[in-house]
């Protein structure tokens, strides 16, 4: 709890400083003229994922710790049991995300210039440098 209102204390401040540096960048007479320099509604995108994300990762906690909890194998000692059924539903929650972060990756990078055919692309690596 402690270390979650820390981390609350200190996006404050980092929030503020990058608004003002986006600010300042587009009212900036050394910006180029065709360049469009990302928004603060670029986030939006961001924002909702990471709000998704936190609901399943509380739901996977929340229902893969019920179902692992009696199968775990530690049966004697309950704090063990909890504290590995616990770590089983963390565990789960992440290969999810992992797998959806791959996945999305994937279909993002398949179709650029730059993916080799070594990881399913039809592009070139040389053309990355």
């Amino acid at each position: 709890m402690c270390l979650a209102l820390f981390t609350l204390g200190l996006l404050v401040p980092l929030t503020t400083l990058a608004y003002n540096f986006l600010k300042e960048s587009n009212e900036s007479p050394k910006k180029p003229a065709d360049y469009e320099f990302p928004a603060v509604s670029d986030l939006k995108l961001t924002l909702l994922s990471t709000a998704i994300f936190a609901v399943v990762e509380f739901t996977c906690r929340r229902v893969f710790f019920k179902l692992f909890e009696p199968f775990c194998k530690e049966q004697k000692d309950l704090v063990l049991r909890e504290k590995r059924s616990q770590k089983a539903s963390f565990c789960i929650y992440k290969a999810c995300y992992f797998i959806w972060a791959t996945s999305f990756g994937y279909i993002v990078l398949k179709d650029t210039t730059y993916l080799p055919p070594a990881l399913g692309g039809s592009g070139n690596v040389d053309l990355t440098f």
